[in-house]
């Protein structure tokens, strides 16, 4: 457990270190940005056209609203916890990268509908759009995190006791 919480804070410091690192910061706010809000935009337009983005900026059309997805929106401090949780874990490296995936899969698909309801959230009431953005859907995305970790790591148990069932069985 000791070697977990260790490595696991050190993983995290260093990941938080990364963020720090200016190519790293414009990757992470410009082209994953701007990807994100690509996606989003693609999203909302399954169900209307109401919305444009430019970039890593969504609007409505008739300028009502727009939120700029930069690297506070991007869902990277969940992952880096997520991701430092799985690489402190002791688990085979085919697992982690599973884990790693499910992480990227969770979190940045919970981060896409944070997008689109801030987005809405923001043209029907600004206080409200400042107050559930830098409260409640920073704390989601980080339950999130929590959850498919434990989710993971009950995976890991059920693969031992199945891999325990066939070598008795053998």
């Amino acid at each position: 457990m000791i070697r977990f919480l260790s490595l696991f804070l050190l993983l995290l410091l260093g990941g938080l270190y990364l963020q720090t690192v200016p190519e790293f910061k414009e990757f992470v706010s410009g082209q994953w940005g701007r990807s994100l809000a690509m996606l989003t935009h693609w999203l909302l337009s399954l169900f209307t056209d109401q919305v444009s983005h430019s970039g890593s900026i969504l609007s409505f059309r008739d300028g009502a609203f727009s939120v700029s997805v930069d690297a506070e929106c991007s869902g990277i401090d969940p992952l880096i916890i997520f991701w430092a949780a799985i690489l402190a874990f002791p688990a085979a490296w085919g697992a982690k990268l599973k884990g790693i995936l499910l992480g990227i899969a969770v979190i940045q698909g919970l981060n896409l509908v944070r997008i689109m309801s801030l987005l809405y959230l923001g043209r029907w009431n600004e206080a409200v759009f400042v107050w559930v953005h830098h409260n409640l859907w920073q704390g989601l995305l980080i339950l999130a995190a929590l959850l498919a970790f434990m989710y993971w790591q009950g995976t890991l148990g059920e693969q031992e006791d199945a891999r325990s069932e066939s070598d008795a069985g053998a």
